[in-house]
């Protein structure tokens, strides 16, 4: 019984916080929108298209590519994305210890 009274004192706790959090209102361009609907649609498409096409966002992420350093070449990175060949992870798998789990 007292497991049963934790889930629902936990639940409730989720369940209001889920209220207070409730989006009521947004500005899209000069305009204060309260229908869910709209707010809903504008959330969606904007995230939809944030990085959906580099060349037309308005997005320049040059600074940032300016100041965080590469610390992996052209060939590290080549080598990193490559799918291994058949021998490679049949070795591999033969190799793991077989009385351990992996974790998780």
């Amino acid at each position: 019984m007292g497991i049963n009274n934790t889930n629902n004192f936990f639940h409730s706790l989720l369940k209001r916080r889920g209220r207070k959090r409730y989006l009521s209102s947004m500005y899209i361009g000069d305009d204060i929108i309260y229908d869910p609907e709209r707010i809903s649609d504008h959330v969606v498409f904007y995230y939809q298209h944030l990085f959906s096409n580099p060349r037309n966002s308005s997005l320049d992420l040059s600074i940032v590519r300016e100041h965080i350093p590469s610390l992996v070449t052209s060939d590290e990175n080549a080598l990193i994305l490559r799918v291994p060949s058949y021998n490679e992870m049949r070795e591999m798998i033969f190799d793991m210890d077989p009385l351990s789990a992996p974790r998780s």
